[in-house]
């Protein structure tokens, strides 16, 4: 239970007298008001709250977690070093978060940096990597993402196909091919490879459309449909 769970702070005063840590723990209030109104001060304190909330990455309450990550990434770019550094925290979930955080960012400086926490030894920081560099968007990453298509972990390899479908670089599309084979991975496999059909505006016929088919019929004629979200 969080300090203030007993009682509804005022955000506006703590705002004002500059108590960021009390604003982070806002951040797990039971109100729902009370959690968007310390999200919102903290976005609009910016920079000097970027630490407290980077050491809230690892909160034991999963929702402060997640708050912290997303305010993180709308205070952009004084996040971003700091978050490029807390890629190598002994956490697992500092990393994993500062990873999803650089993604909403979305500033090309985090590349490197994510594609090395592609070989991170924790598998959702791997994914949270993979997540980050399919937002965004850069195509150094694409070779480093096809050979992440190996990792020994299911849910890796789905994260790895989403992100190569986010980015529609026509590269992934026959390691893709390949990953329809995996009975774990091949929903996002083929999901993905239904992005690169709409993308390119690919007909039902199509050596890739066809590909899908036969590997997930249950996709069958849905490819000019947004599976996800374009």
């Amino acid at each position: 239970m969080g300090i203030f769970d007993s009682f509804k702070p005022n955000i506006k005063i703590i705002k004002k007298i500059g108590n960021v840590w009390g604003l982070v723990g806002a951040l797990g209030h039971r109100d729902r008001n009370v959690r968007s109104n310390a999200a919102e001060a903290l976005g609009d304190i910016g920079e000097p709250a970027v630490k407290p909330l980077i050491n809230a990455l690892n909160n034991k309450d999963f929702f402060i977690q997640r708050r912290a990550r997303l305010v993180l990434g709308k205070i952009g770019e004084p996040a971003v070093e700091p978050l490029i550094q807390a890629l190598k925290d002994k956490d697992s979930a500092v990393r994993m978060n500062a990873a999803l955080a650089l993604g909403d960012i979305g500033d090309k400086r985090a590349v490197g940096p994510l594609v090395l926490a592609l070989k991170d030894k924790e598998l959702y920081a791997r994914s949270g990597a993979a997540e980050a560099l399919g937002k965004i968007g850069d195509k150094r990453a694409v070779e480093p993402l096809v050979l992440a298509l190996k990792d020994k972990e299911w849910y890796a390899r789905s994260g790895v196909a989403v992100a190569l479908g986010d980015m529609g670089d026509k590269r992934g599309v026959e390691p893709m091919i390949q990953d329809l084979k995996d009975k774990y991975a091949r929903r996002n496999a083929a999901e993905a490879l239904g992005k690169f059909i709409f993308k390119f505006k690919l007909i039902p016929g199509d050596s890739i459309c066809l590909d899908v088919e036969q590997s997930y019929p249950t996709l069958k004629g849905g490819f000019s449909l947004p599976i996800h979200e374009y």
